[in-house]
């Protein structure tokens, strides 16, 4: 072989060893159904219980909230509401809206970046960024589909900088079929 060869194979070798050496393990996600409601969601490292409560409607609600110092001091959590009256029937993103207008006011939020909404095959999605008044910020996503709405966030003291998790956390998230 040439000199050109070996030096290329010398430099992926070392990337390799290098890379290998300082890649830091992930711990598992674990999927979790919730409650009776048909929907699942991965969690990293372990499944928080359930907390079920009752909004006035009779609706039910159901809080996963995971902390974990993994990745630094942030929170992994989701509220889904598996709403009473029954199916939103074409009116999912303005119930997803008026859901994240009520969680801005009951956790302080106190700045928005950026709404990203999309309304495609029945289902509402919207993700966006908060800071609120504890001085955290808040990586969100929500979802609404026929009698649910759903919201994951990650919650920390800056913006999450693990993009993969970030994106298997959020976009694992399903509805019953």
């Amino acid at each position: 072989m040439n000199m050109k060869v070996w030096r290329y194979l010398l430099i992926f070798s070392c990337l390799c060893v290098f890379g290998n050496a300082t890649a830091q393990e992930q711990p598992p996600f674990l999927l979790t159904d919730i409650g009776t409601t048909g929907c699942s969601v991965y969690f990293p490292d372990m499944i928080p219980e359930p907390v079920l409560t009752y909004a006035e409607d009779s609706s039910k609600v159901y809080v996963m909230e995971l902390h974990t110092d993994f990745w630094g001091p942030y929170s992994f959590g989701l509220i889904l509401v598996d709403i009473a009256s029954g199916d939103l029937k074409g009116e999912e993103l303005p119930a997803l809206k008026g859901y994240l207008q009520f969680m801005r006011q009951s956790y302080g939020i106190i700045d928005q970046q950026g709404e990203v909404a999309q309304f495609t095959d029945g289902k509402a999605d919207i993700q966006d960024f908060w800071f609120d008044s504890n001085n955290n910020y808040w990586s969100v996503r929500a979802f609404a589909k026929k009698d649910k709405v759903a919201v994951l966030f990650i919650i920390g003291p800056e913006v999450f900088p693990y993009e993969g998790v970030e994106k298997v956390f959020f976009d694992n998230f399903a509805f019953p079929e």
